[in-house]
């Protein structure tokens, strides 16, 4: 048998549709124990439903990764307790995982690298891809006088949370750690204040009168000497 989830919360998988992500981030459904109604943790569906998914997507790849009932039951642990300790899970993250997933040729086979799927992604928010912003936030950090061009709110808090001056230093060694700040930016899109605006160049300044009538004089005094 390859359930390690509560009985009540198996009977509700089926049930669930497309969709079913967008309720309460905390508890999704509320699911009948005896006489009396229990809350159940979105999690607890996510990993049935994430395997479920995978079954249906990739048939094959499926079964020669998980080959034993055993094997699927020691994994859905893991999965369970990896989905339980990641606090930035939501219900609305773990949609996108499952839609972006899909576009790959074979299922992952750990919790970890499902959950790099498990963010807003760039093109949704008309943000660059992680390796453009990554060269951007390294460019910029290096900028002196004047203020640099962001291009977009999360490349700049990304940039801020690895540190500038450690981007400054260290460049490339930063580089999985700013893309994990800039996923989570990302995520936290709409909560993120304003990028700097980058200033305007200074207008040059017209010689005045005085500036000009020395200038003439000098030229004077020079084309005089040739």
């Amino acid at each position: 048998m390859d359930n390690v989830l509560p009985p009540q919360v198996n009977q509700i998988i089926p049930k669930v549709k497309t969709g079913w992500l967008s309720h309460d981030q905390s508890m999704i459904s509320k699911t009948q124990a005896g006489s009396h109604d229990q809350p159940v943790d979105f999690r607890a569906y996510a990993v049935n439903l994430v395997f479920k998914e995978f079954k249906d997507n990739w048939p094959r790849k499926f079964l020669s990764i998980w080959k034993t009932p055993e094997e699927m039951t020691a994994s859905k642990k893991q999965w369970m307790k990896s989905f339980q300790t990641t606090g930035w899970l939501t219900p609305e993250l773990f949609q996108i995982g499952l839609t972006e997933v899909k576009r790959e040729q074979w299922p992952p086979d750990n919790p970890a690298e499902f959950l790099k799927y498990c963010h807003v992604q760039p093109r949704s928010v008309g943000a660059p891809e992680p390796l453009v912003a990554f060269r951007k936030a390294l460019m910029n950090c290096h900028a002196q006088n004047d203020m640099p061009r962001w291009g977009h709110k999360c490349v700049y808090w990304a940039a801020v949370r690895t540190g500038l001056s450690e981007l400054c230093v260290k460049g490339e060694a930063l580089r999985e750690q700013f893309y994990d700040n800039y996923a989570h930016a990302l995520d936290e899109h709409q909560a993120l204040g304003p990028m700097p605006v980058a200033m305007l160049p200074k207008q040059r300044e017209l010689p005045t009168v005085e500036e000009r009538t020395l200038a003439a004089e000098w030229l004077h005094s020079i084309k005089g000497a040739l």
